[in-house]
């Protein structure tokens, strides 16, 4: 009959004593520090003080966020604070330029009735662009009456900032424009705002781009733009 070990605690106990010595081997290998140091590194009863902990020194006083100090109830107050300290941060670096790429893009506002609007078989409201630039003007005679603007996303954008000109900035704006008439308004319209023109005029026939916007009576906007 075949023969069958008989349980032993002391069998047992060895077989455990094997399993973690191996494993000790097994993470001394891979982090190279013994389990009893980290054993006594882990549960000694050392002071903090006697750690060595690195220190991170910390910014100064002035480059730290205002608003983070003030002690405000409402959110207006802590807004407040955020929009106060975002212009000193600004005062503090005067003599900066901000220069704006872009399209640059002539906004044509024309005033136009709904009566207007359905001889031109044009739906209230919505931005179809136009095909050619033939259909700019011929829409651009219907109405004697338009007032031009500089336009585009970027040339928007530094448009409202030339606006704040408490805060010492200049501004400047970088586009391609048509040899033409329309190209030289949009220059001036820059220069007028106090932005400076550094335009630079196609080699091609190509005319500047032009948005056409009819406002109706009740504020909706028909927009045909040719880009």
């Amino acid at each position: 009959m075949p023969s069958f070990p008989l349980y032993s605690p002391l069998r047992s106990a060895s077989l455990k004593t094997e399993c973690i010595s191996q494993s000790n081997k097994q993470y001394r290998s891979k982090h190279s520090v013994p389990c009893a140091a980290l054993f006594r590194l882990r549960y000694s009863r050392v002071s903090r003080k006697e750690i060595p902990v690195e220190r991170v020194e910390r910014r100064p006083r002035s480059h730290r966020c205002r608003a983070s100090t003030y002690q405000g109830n409402s959110a207006s107050d802590h807004a407040n604070a955020l929009i106060s300290d975002r212009q000193s941060r600004l005062l503090r670096h005067q003599g900066g330029i901000v220069v704006g790429l872009g399209d640059p893009i002539v906004d044509a506002l024309v005033f136009a009735e709904d009566e207007q609007l359905c001889e031109l078989g044009y739906e209230t409201g919505g931005c179809i662009p136009v095909d050619s630039y033939d259909d700019i003007e011929e829409l651009l005679a219907t109405f004697p009456e338009e007032t031009r603007t500089p336009g585009g996303s970027a040339a928007n954008v530094i448009r409202g900032l030339a606006g704040f000109n408490q805060v010492g900035f200049k501004c400047a704006f970088i586009g391609k424009v048509g040899t033409d008439a329309a190209g030289a308004q949009y220059a001036c319209g820059l220069e007028e705002r106090g932005i400076t023109s550094l335009l630079h005029q196609s080699d091609t026939s190509t005319p500047t781009g032009i948005c056409i916007s009819l406002v109706s009576p009740d504020g909706q906007r028909t927009m045909r733009p040719y880009l």
